[in-house]
């Protein structure tokens, strides 16, 4: 399948693409090594070439014009070279793909799908095989299988950091738990889920075991627990309730990466990480004693699988992922499968004695299977070299793995060897947070409103733009953003300031807008003949806005479920004016404001423009306590849920709103909570609201190259209804409106900018004010 190089670039949703490190890797090393000229040009005085640093300097220095630095380099510019580069290894693979030939023909066991599909981590359990799936329509999950047939969801995943082990009727894997408050804090837990009841239980809190492996009898689990200070521990557990039962050091410092147990539970298998390399070790559990089985080197090594005094695993050994299995009397390794494009995740089906494996080719990641007896064993050594892979100067005759051993001896520097002098230190210093709170990085020829409450809460999930300037800051840690700027909105030329600072438990959130409005004026005249008459004017002042925020992010992600809870509080200011009687008596706006916002989302696939399940419930109230005579107190209640749409990836949103004002004695509407797009400026003491959108999504992946790509345009059909209840003497006066319209999003990357930009137009229609037109916008990586 052949992409444009501005899909590979940006990505596509309508497509699996590799990402943007595979498509830099093919560039750089196809241009250097097709322009050997210009890089023996920039060799070192030892004769080694290495362009790559030359590169990296140069786009960092102008990062607007990296085209002149590929052309310096390597003769091409950076869209120039993706060409030649994809016709040399196209070559080097048929060529690879000849000399390996002929490979393997298993049987899928999954059915293939229209679209790209990722199966990874299969078991077997009691009823049947199990495995996780995902794909660009479907969120991570538990599916079985069953051969010939569509995989039976079973229940939605998180952050899964280990391979599925099951025993019986139930399944354990370790999952990724973020602290409730800090971003960067996580625990890996360890799980179980049993298939009868459906219950998920949570072995382990605020752990940090990671590489899980359960004992063939179920009664024990092994897992990795890695120290501050560097090396690691394993800990074997009671699976039953988490309880440690044996803790092992690791020797000399080894990291330790895979895990397996033989069948009698005396022994553990694992894959040590070390100086010299990956390498299996054997640990006696009644000795404590470890014992290398394989020698440290520096190829891929993963997926232990024990049986029969064997141990089976994965590795690159070759170039391609392969299965191999190591005789652990002789010593001796063997070559189990001669895949095409890679098998990976093994695991035996004792029943029918064969070997499950996920295989990949263009559809994606697919469970296959081959029968003991077809496998196609090969001797292979993991002590040498591999055969006939020398560093070729033909061109002609250039294999992939040539390449990268030509790029290693030119460099004459190979990471995994290198050696560190001892006595290595740098100078430490106290860092000191309020001198680095500010940091400018970066600006845009616009301002855009982030509103971070709203898009913790999943309440909204784009915003407006407006033409102007922004200039944006965040420290180092990550705590101190300030968002400055200059908006033409409507008329007014607005300077904004938001300012946040989250290395405090409770977020504090500083804003400011100056000039954004007309001042008003406005306050109720004493007539002549009794009785009042409201007077509003507008006044010839630079209008302010500030507000101070405090608000407690608490997040509960888990199980593949988002869920969070954000209680805050906030004091307003305005300086228009509110007088009563007396215009000289007139009085600012001070209002406070406390709430809490509650949701549980599920998990999205990437094409989802809506949570397919979800709901949230957003409590507010408002006061005025410094012009308690003059606005009303302010009660605010919206609830809101998402519904899976007609068609996958299709969602619905409904949103119920109340709002109610107490009006005995007061003369001031405090605010207005609810709105109905497209209109402006509806009050009343009472006000309910209805909102139904539904989104749809168009993969177009339209390229106009040097200028734009779009991926995608997102369609927002809606409509809101809004009802008013005014008390009057005879009883209560009810009012209703509507508006109906659509949104617009085209998710796209200008100029080849890195960034993707997220820009269209709302148009909505109100029987008062006809059409009436929005410009949307949002910058996802800020979300």
């Amino acid at each position: 399948v052949k992409f444009s190089i501005d899909k590979w670039h940006f990505g596509s949703l309508k497509h699996f693409i590799p990402n943007e490190y595979a498509l830099g890797y093919l560039k750089l090393s196809a241009g250097t090594y097709l322009n050997s000229s210009s890089v023996s040009a920039l060799s070192s005085s030892s004769g080694t070439a290495d362009v790559l640093p030359y590169v990296f300097r140069d786009i960092t220095r102008n990062p607007f014009n990296y085209n002149k630095s590929y052309k310096q380099h390597f003769g091409s510019n950076f869209y120039q070279l993706f060409k030649p580069a994809s016709a040399l290894y196209q070559q080097m693979w048929l060529e690879e793909e000849a000399e390996k030939a002929p490979f393997d023909s298993p049987r899928l066991i999954t059915v293939p799908e229209k679209h790209y599909v990722s199966y990874r981590s299969p078991c077997f359990s009691n009823q049947g095989p199990l495995a996780l799936k995902e794909s660009l329509s479907e969120p991570l999950s538990l599916v079985r299988i069953k051969e010939g047939e569509k995989a039976e969801h079973l229940r939605s995943m998180g952050d899964v950091n280990s391979s599925l082990m099951s025993c019986g009727n139930k399944v354990y894997w370790s999952e990724q738990f973020n602290s409730p408050r800090w971003v960067h804090e996580s625990y890996s837990i360890l799980l179980s889920y049993d298939l009868e009841t459906k219950k998920t239980q949570r072995l382990s809190k605020k752990s940090r075991y990671y590489l899980p492996a359960l004992s063939e009898d179920g009664q024990q689990i092994a897992v990795a627990s890695y120290l501050i200070g560097g090396g690691s521990e394993l800990h074997i557990l009671d699976p039953s309730n988490g309880e440690i039962k044996q803790v092992y050091s690791v020797p000399f410092g080894a990291q330790l990466f895979e895990m397996v147990w033989d069948d009698l539970a005396r022994r553990i298998f694992a894959v040590l990480i070390s100086d010299q390399g990956a390498g299996i070790y054997s640990l006696d559990i009644q000795s404590g004693e470890w014992k290398e089985q394989m020698s440290p080197q520096h190829r891929k090594l993963s997926g232990l699988h024990y049986c029969k005094e064997t141990l089976c695993f994965e590795s690159d050994a070759g170039g391609t992922d392969n299965i191999f299995r190591l005789y652990l009397q002789s010593g001796k390794s063997y070559r189990l499968t001669n895949a095409r494009f890679g098998a990976f995740d093994l695991c035996w089906n004792s029943r029918e004695d064969s070997l499950y494996f996920v295989s990949y080719d263009k559809r994606g990641y697919h469970i296959a299977a081959l029968p003991a007896g077809e496998l196609k064993v090969v001797e292979q050594s993991f002590e040498t070299s591999l055969p006939d892979r020398s560093v070729l100067e033909k061109k002609e005759a250039l294999r992939p793995l040539d390449l990268a051993d030509r790029f290693t001896a030119e460099s004459g520097l190979v990471v995994d060897t290198m050696l560190f002098p001892k006595d290595l230190s740098y100078p430490v210093s106290k860092y000191s947070k309020a001198g680095h709170l500010f940091n400018i990085h970066s600006w845009s020829p616009f301002y855009y409103d982030l509103d971070e409450l709203s898009a913790l809460s999943f309440e909204n999930l784009h915003r407006s733009l407006s033409p102007g300037l922004m200039f944006m800051s965040q420290n180092a840690l990550s705590t101190s953003v300030l968002q400055a700027g200059y908006a033409y909105q409507r008329g007014f030329h607005a300077g904004h300031l938001k300012y946040t600072y989250s290395g405090w438990y409770p977020v504090l959130s500083l804003e400011a807008d100056v000039n954004e409005r007309d001042v008003i004026r406005q306050g109720l005249v004493l007539l002549d003949g009794g009785g009042r008459m409201l007077s509003r004017d507008t006044l010839s002042e630079i209008s302010f806005d500030a507000k101070l925020s405090a608000y407690l992010p608490l997040n509960f992600d888990r199980y593949g479920w988002h869920k969070g809870i954000i209680p805050s509080v906030n004091w307003q200011f305005s300086n228009n004016r509110f007088f009563i009687d007396s215009v000289d008596q007139s009085h600012y706006l001070n209002s406070i404001q406390a709430g809490i916002q509650v949701y549980s989302m599920k998990s999205m696939a990437p094409r989802d423009l809506f949570p397919r399940w979800g709901a949230g419930l957003n409590l507010q109230m408002a006061a005025a306590p410094f012009n308690r005579g003059y606005f009303t107190d302010l009660y605010y209640t919206k609830l809101y849920g998402y519904l899976p749409g007609l068609v996958k990836n299709q969602g619905i949103k409904l949103s119920v709103a109340y709002q109610g004002h107490t009006t005995r004695d007061r003369s001031f509407y405090l605010g207005n909570a609810v709105k109905l797009r497209g209109a402006d400026n509806i009050n009343a003491p009472e006000m309910l609201a209805f909102s139904f959108d539904y989104a749809l999504a168009i993969f177009p992946d339209l390229s106009i190259p040097g200028f734009i790509y779009i991926k995608a345009l997102e369609l927002y059909p809606f409509v809101d209804l809004l009802k008013t209840y005014t008390e009057t003497s005879s009883g209560f006066v009810k009012g209703n409106y509507y508006s109906t319209g659509l949104e617009s999003l085209f998710r796209f990357n200008l100029l080849r900018i890195n960034a993707e930009f997220n820009a269209g137009l709302r148009c909505t229609y109100h029987p008062a004010k006809g059409m009436v037109y929005e410009m949307l916008f949002s910058l996802p990586y800020l979300n």
